[in-house]
């Protein structure tokens, strides 16, 4: 019985330990996207708010 356990316990750490290396490579190839995301948004408001302060007179 105890050997039956051992075994269910090896192959459910087994399964989690390649479902943790899977997320780690989808987190990763995620990571540099969300970089690029998070840079075409500063660009797109710092644009925007040049464009919006264009239109008010100069003091």
């Amino acid at each position: 019985m105890f050997a039956t356990i051992a075994n269910a316990n090896n192959d459910t750490k087994a399964a989690v330990g390649d479902n943790l290396k899977h997320l780690d490579q989808l987190l990763s190839a995620s990571a540099g996207e969300l970089v690029k995301s998070a840079k075409m948004y500063r660009d797109t408001d710092a644009n925007e708010e040049r464009r919006l302060d264009e239109t008010y007179p100069s003091s």
